[in-house]
């Protein structure tokens, strides 16, 4: 009998700051992808496990905080859509400057602008802040959670495909 050997790939991990609607329809897609999902938030009523499927961590602490003691890995990705543009900020100018396969933002054109001045001021540079997808996910003209979860998700299964493709060519 011949074994059959297979690669194992090690599963990729989600984090998503905000608990919100649209962080809530993410999870589950995002589950379904293939992502193992944590989920933070603050808010307790918000971080509430009863509101997200059994397979997701939901931690029920402060953002800023939890990406100072947990940051992620240079094979994480990471969505920030809390309920506060000031800690959405914070936690951008944390995040864009330690690795990770990937950091998305959710807002407008407009907010990306207004955030990147005032990052750029605080010494992020433009490669770290070029690294930050705002708006986040595929431009699908996505309007309710739903479609904005499977936009994003669908650009992190691009992003994941295209990080595989350059590390079996050596190039990762």
């Amino acid at each position: 009998m011949t074994a059959v050997l297979t690669r194992q790939e090690a599963v990729p991990r989600l984090w998503i700051y905000g608990a919100g609607h649209v962080g809530t329809a993410l999870a589950p897609v995002a589950l379904q992808a293939g992502f193992a999902v944590t989920v933070v938030d603050g808010r307790p009523e918000w971080a509430a496990p009863a509101r997200f499927p059994p397979e997701v961590e939901v931690v029920d602490a402060d953002p800023e905080d939890h990406v100072r003691s947990h940051p992620p890995s240079a094979e994480d990705s990471v969505v920030v859509m809390t309920h506060s543009h000031p800690l959405d900020e914070v936690l951008i100018r944390h995040l864009a400057a330690v690795p990770r396969a990937y950091l998305g933002l959710i807002g407008s054109a407009r907010k990306r602008i207004m955030f990147e001045k005032r990052l750029e001021s605080q010494g992020l540079t433009a490669e770290q802040l070029a690294q930050v997808r705002c708006p986040v996910g595929l431009m699908i003209d996505a309007e309710t959670p739903g479609e904005i979860a499977v936009s994003i998700v669908a650009e992190l299964v691009a992003v994941r495909r295209a990080r595989g493709r350059l590390a079996a060519r050596g190039e990762a």
